[in-house]
């Protein structure tokens, strides 16, 4: 839970820093490196200076070419007087970010998964895409692919799982990876 928490909260920090003039977020410190006893605790270390999950979690989160992604639901009201007829849609967004001094074009490759429709999996061709030098780079935003629009709250949204990666052009090596459950 501690790796999960600390690699959402390092992964969103980084898509703040949008390049110049627009640095909302300029860094992030890690207060509790590591224990000096056996405790539990949210250090990233254990007292034996053994690394915990987190560890690695934050140091994937830091490297120089990274990906991530969210999910909103947005209630979309059909007037302004009546909360009675909606659709409830469901947006996924990407970003890459670079911490380099140079453009990077990459490939972003995209698929999603239905885990209840045995074989179904979608997803779009390897699209090229460049990430701008020190900063994050909005790559996507748009429908959850898979996800029907909702007209009910008690309509159960399907269980859709997105990996995203960001493949370089040249070598085709694996620089960033994320899956949004």
């Amino acid at each position: 839970m501690q790796a999960e928490c600390l690699a959402a909260a390092y992964r969103l920090w980084r898509r703040n820093w949008k390049g110049p003039g627009r640095e909302y977020t300029s860094g992030a410190l890690v207060w509790q490196m590591d224990d000096c006893w056996p405790v539990t605790s949210w250090a990233i270390v254990d007292c034996f200076l053994r690394p915990k999950p987190a560890y690695f979690a934050i140091a994937r989160e830091l490297r120089p070419f990274t990906i991530g992604m969210t999910r909103k639901t947005k209630k979309i009201f059909r007037d302004d007087r009546s909360a009675a007829f909606f659709t409830i849609e469901h947006t996924l967004e990407i970003w890459g970010t670079n911490s380099t001094l140079d453009d990077k074009e990459v490939y972003l490759d995209v698929v999603a998964f239905d885990l209840e429709n045995e074989g179904w999996r979608g997803g779009a061709e390897k699209q090229k895409v460049v990430l701008k030098r020190n900063s994050a780079t909005e790559l996507f935003e748009g429908p959850l692919p898979g996800q029907q629009t909702r007209t009910k709250e008690s309509e159960v949204p399907k269980p859709i799982v997105v990996s995203a990666r960001l493949l370089d052009v040249e070598s085709g090596e694996v620089l960033g990876r994320y899956s949004n459950w």
